[in-house]
């Protein structure tokens, strides 16, 4: 397995773990969300990611109402399946940014991330808000209910109640977990987009566009990536298959900036400072 691979395993095995403890002092099973469903979502304004939709089969036929940009129409039906999922990752590499919304068992988020390690926007683990920032290297995470942190020292919970736990990514990774699965699938090493054995399959709806899914593996772990069948190939939602967590990732929003608002010292807190992993 590929060092980032490794790496990327290691985060998720320690953020099942937190979140398995914070399901269980919250006393729910969390939210599942982002299979695919044969009930088309209501038009409406982007809500949070527990409300996003999977696909729902099409028959191949009907026009699908479309929000592709304006332009000479693209059809993207007749290309290969590495050709799909090539241009797709080359798609969302150019555009530079996106607003993900992540879903799974555990925890949901709806973040706007970009390649340059900037990220915004907020999380939930069974009830449980989260805020998210991230600027390089550093990050910030406020949760609503901080006595929720993890191992947290006995003091922890009163200085950090209404303020942002301050500190290096590397060192806040599990609790910044929406803004790190969003980063990730824009990285060209994520395992979504290895051509190994990709194929298409029957055409299907994301957000009121139709998409050709293309399933694909790289011998460990198996995805469908949904490409716009009309327009720019662009990914609309990415889904892990036979996961036990069932994550998934629906993207719009390609190459907006991001908008990150870094908390004022007053109401952040040293995440040196507390015994986090004592």
């Amino acid at each position: 397995m590929p060092r980032r691979n490794a790496r990327r395993t290691a985060r998720r095995t320690a953020t099942a773990g937190f979140l398995a403890v914070l399901t269980a002092a919250c006393g729910s099973t969390g939210t599942s969300a982002g299979g695919p469903t044969s009930t088309p979502a209501s038009p409406s304004t982007p809500t949070p990611p527990a409300a996003s939709e999977g696909p729902r089969a099409t028959d191949g036929g009907g026009a699908v109402p479309s929000t592709a940009s304006s332009g000479p129409p693209t059809d993207n039906t007749e290309l290969a399946a590495e050709a799909l999922l090539t241009k797709a990752y080359a798609e969302l590499s150019g555009a530079g940014s996106a607003r993900v919304a992540y879903a799974s068992k555990t925890y949901t988020a709806s973040v706007m991330v970009d390649t340059a390690d900037n990220c915004q926007g907020t999380g939930d683990a069974s009830g449980t808000r989260y805020d998210e920032v991230r600027q390089g290297d550093k990050g910030w995470v406020r949760i609503e209910s901080p006595s929720d942190f993890f191992q947290l020292a006995s003091d922890a919970p009163e200085r950090l109640k209404s303020k942002y736990a301050y500190g290096d990514v590397f060192e806040l990774s599990t609790y910044l977990h929406g803004c790190g699965e969003a980063a990730e699938v824009l990285e060209e090493s994520h395992d979504a987009w290895s051509t190994q054995k990709a194929v298409k399959e029957k055409t299907a709806v994301v957000g009121g566009r139709k998409v050709i899914p293309v399933r694909t593996a790289d011998g460990i772990r198996e995805f469908i990536v949904y490409v716009a069948a009309h327009g720019r190939p662009l990914p609309l939602r990415i889904e892990e298959v036979d996961s036990s967590i069932t994550p998934s990732w629906t993207l719009q929003d390609f190459g907006e900036p991001v908008d990150v608002r870094t908390p004022p010292a007053a109401k952040t807190v040293d995440i040196t400072r507390l015994d986090l992993y004592r």
